[in-house]
């Protein structure tokens, strides 16, 4: 075929239904000690390098159809190595915590991608925001490819550069795309691309971007490094398969991991799957737990904890001394976790809550019921028993009834007068002052003039998801912050409903452990010209970057990985190849190693 390096790339034949029908996915109730998701001993292995917006990242309670796909893939007998610098997902209303890894299955190991929640495909021809201030510095696409030589990149974005301002034309979205797949030739003329057409179907102009893109990328294949277009609109329902008109619910995912992968067999990287799409519930998989608060002759007080991704719970209740079927009571959004259900009658009564995120609710999954008894305020009352006869008395002379004194009239007290309410005029905060700590951020400010609490926002340089907290004092430190990456932090004040303005955005980067240089790695010679690298942890490490030098050439980076080890791909024959590791504290770099070396036989 003459695409790609074809190092890792998958060619896996099956036998025709043999997983038809199966169902891939599954939220998974034990502990990670018992995850299923070590590679496939001898099993073909493609990396795939994911730029994309929200659709690829997700949000907190997600299981993103980069899981999906992993999941099909597997299933298929093919490892999939998702490669990428994040690895998080975008923060919720009731988790805000940005780049989380609140994923819906904790054994999903290959979370690494590149994308960030309203991010234009214009914006990857910027240089990674760790090299902002470095000259010449290379742009996201270039770097990436270079530092992770993944097997296929696939380009999932446009949407946000159709919407947003500045609005982009669907010819110039097109042209975006063609720059992108120049910038991947940069750092490898050898790569292949795959470029997912837009699900924004409510955007006119994504249904022409789509129709452009499907007749002009096929053109800008060469013969070492294919493109090709992934048509996702084939089984994207639209509106149904998302929770908020944009974002993939469950069978959202599936939709879009089953065209991706069929659309990425294609080219030669993985297992075909087999139609029809698996049916998997949507909603938070997690059920909340619900609690009684109390109650009253008439009423019961209910409190609950939501999974998280959760925005909403429907509470249902049934009368159990009727025997009526369940029925809805009424929905309550987040942050509200708990209601007062008034107006009982003196029955015994069931409730339960149901999850949602947004329009997802959750099928078929509920809470703990919780029994409820009013029959006990209700007291008959007796029977009164007649009493004796008494025996008849004497009657008294009555004494003459004097003539009553009158009673002055009082003075009428005057009704008060109610004051209205005078509208507070919150002062502003000006720009905090940010001192960068261990992971965290400490930041201070001056009181603003009437506020009684401040709102702290921020979010990490580059991305549209914002976390926040509120304080009562005028300092906070804001922590688990990724070691190295840049902030932007915000305050507002606040008093009894009263929302001052925001401040100015103050931005810092948290401090990380910058590793000393591990020991020199150790090499082994593997069959098929392969190297075996391993090397001991390091003190405080997020991950490690690989690098490798073949004879007097360039170091590049091979690898960036959790563990201490890796086996390359195959490496010329009589050539003598260098490794050296390097231990990252989130994007914070450590000592490099000693290098070690030797030529391959």
């Amino acid at each position: 075929m003459g695409y790609g390096s074809g190092v890792r790339r998958a060619l896996v034949l099956l036998a025709a239904g043999a997983l038809a029908g199966a169902v891939l996915v599954a939220a998974r109730a034990g502990k990670a000690d018992v995850c299923d998701n070590a590679p496939l001993p001898g099993a073909p292995t493609v990396r795939v390098l994911v730029f994309g917006d929200s659709l690829t990242a997700g949000s907190a309670g997600d299981y993103t159809w980069r899981y999906r796909y992993w999941q099909q893939q597997r299933a298929l007998g093919v490892n999939v190595e998702f490669v990428g610098p994040i690895q998080g997902m975008m923060a919720t209303a009731d988790y805000p915590v940005d780049d989380n890894q609140a994923y819906a299955d904790p054994c999903f190991n290959q979370r690494s991608h590149w994308a960030i929640g309203g991010k234009k495909l214009s914006a990857t021809f910027n240089p990674p925001w760790w090299l902002t201030t470095t000259p010449d510095a290379p742009t996201e696409i270039a770097w990436a490819v270079g530092a992770y030589q993944p097997d296929v990149v696939v380009e999932f974005m446009g949407g946000n550069d159709l919407t947003k301002n500045p609005v982009s034309t669907p010819q110039q979205v097109v042209d975006l795309a063609q720059k992108f797949v120049g910038e991947v030739r940069k750092a490898n003329p050898a790569t292949p691309v795959a470029i997912v057409t837009t699900t924004s179907n409510l955007v006119p102009a994504a249904v022409t971007y789509n129709q452009l893109l499907t007749a002009q990328a096929p053109s800008w294949s060469t013969p070492t490094s294919q493109v090709s277009v992934i048509d996702v609109m084939r089984d994207w329902q639209g509106v149904p398969d998302t929770w908020d008109h944009y974002h993939p619910h469950a069978m959202g995912e599936m939709h879009l991991a089953w065209d991706i992968g069929d659309g990425l067999a294609s080219m030669g990287f993985g297992a075909h799957p087999s139609w029809p799409i698996p049916v998997v519930p949507i909603g938070p998989r997690t059920p909340p737990t619900l609690t009684l608060g109390g109650t009253t002759a008439t009423s019961a007080t209910l409190s609950w904890a939501s999974p998280i991704g959760a925005d909403r719970e429907t509470v249902w209740s049934r009368d159990l001394t009727t025997g009526g079927a369940w029925s809805v009571v009424t929905t309550v959004q987040y942050p509200t976790l708990g209601m007062t259900v008034s107006a009982l009658a003196p029955h015994r009564y069931e409730f339960r809550v149901q999850a949602a995120k947004g329009t997802a609710v959750a099928e078929n999954l509920y809470s703990n019921a919780v029994a409820v008894d009013l029959t006990g305020g209700a007291t008959p009352t007796p029977t009164p028993t007649p009493s004796p006869t008494p025996t008849p008395t004497p009657t008294p002379t009555p004494t003459p009834t004097p003539t009553p004194t009158p009673t002055p009239t009082p003075t009428p007290t005057p009704t008060p007068t109610a004051t209205p309410t005078v509208p507070i005029t919150l002062g502003r905060v000006l720009a905090p002052r940010a001192t960068s700590n261990y992971h965290a951020v400490v930041l201070s400010w001056a009181p603003a003039s009437g506020a009684t609490s401040y709102r702290v926002r921020w979010h990490r340089s580059g991305s549209t998801a914002w976390s926040s907290l509120t304080t009562t004092g005028t300092a906070t430190s804001v922590t688990r912050l990724l070691a190295g990456a840049s902030y932007g932090f915000t305050v507002t004040p606040l008093r009894a409903g009263s929302t001052g303005t925001a401040s100015p955005q103050t931005l810092a980067a948290p401090h990380g452990t910058v590793n000393p240089a591990v020991p020199r790695p150790r090499l082994v010679v593997l069959s098929r010209h392969r190297l075996r690298i391993t090397w001991a942890a390091a003190v405080d490490p997020t991950r490690y970057q690989v690098l490798l030098r073949r004879g007097a050439g360039p170091w590049r980076t091979v690898r960036w990985t959790t563990g201490t080890g890796m086996v390359t791909g195959p490496l010329t024959p009589r050539v003598r190849y260098q490794v050296r590791v390097r231990a990252w504290d989130s994007y914070v770099p450590g000592l490099l190693s000693a290098y070690a070396g030797l030529r391959m036989r």
